[in-house]
């Protein structure tokens, strides 16, 4: 007989949480959704079992992050804290005591993503999704800083992801 082994994704969708200047109830976005399509993308991704928390705040909550952890006094879009400092640590490792790999967190501006809809006239969700892969794909060791073929390579991986995705966000 065949052994199959489970594979999870544990998710923490956090909104507003911890932060001061974050206004939770504003958000106004499903949690669920959102999970789902984290689970989606971490599946295409092929990660197996591995936990991922998720924080949605607002501009004022990411700004605070952004200012605390990057010395950046603005609001971004995406922050992603690996909890490996090695580039592509989350690859290889830091397991929890199942087994499951442990990626790190990802910090995304609600009210930013908001506004990048849109401006580029794609549904909220979709952006939600773009913003959470770019986010895992950092904690992955993706980069686009420096431009050239790391930035295209991880721009097509956000695209393959996000349409991977679509069924969950498209009604």
């Amino acid at each position: 007989m065949k052994k199959t082994t489970k594979t999870y994704t544990d998710l923490t969708v956090l909104v507003g949480a911890g932060l001061k200047q974050a206004k939770p109830a504003a958000l106004k976005v499903n949690s669920v959704t959102v999970r789902k399509i984290a689970r989606c993308v971490t599946g295409e991704l092929g990660l197996g079992s591995c936990e991922l928390s998720i924080c949605l705040t607002d501009d004022a909550g990411i700004r605070e992050l952004n200012l605390r952890y990057r010395g950046r006094d603005r609001a971004t879009d995406v922050l992603s804290f690996p909890m490996d400092d090695e580039p592509g640590g989350a690859l290889t490792g830091r397991p929890d005591c199942a087994g499951a790999r442990v990626l790190g967190d990802v910090a995304i501006s609600v009210e930013t993503a908001r506004r990048q809809a849109e401006g580029l006239g794609v549904g909220f969700y979709e952006e939600m999704t773009r913003l959470l892969t770019h986010g895992i794909l950092h904690l992955l060791g993706y980069d686009h800083v420096n431009g050239g073929r790391q930035a295209a390579l991880m721009k097509r991986e956000e695209e393959r992801l996000t349409g991977a995705a679509a069924h969950i966000y498209v009604q």
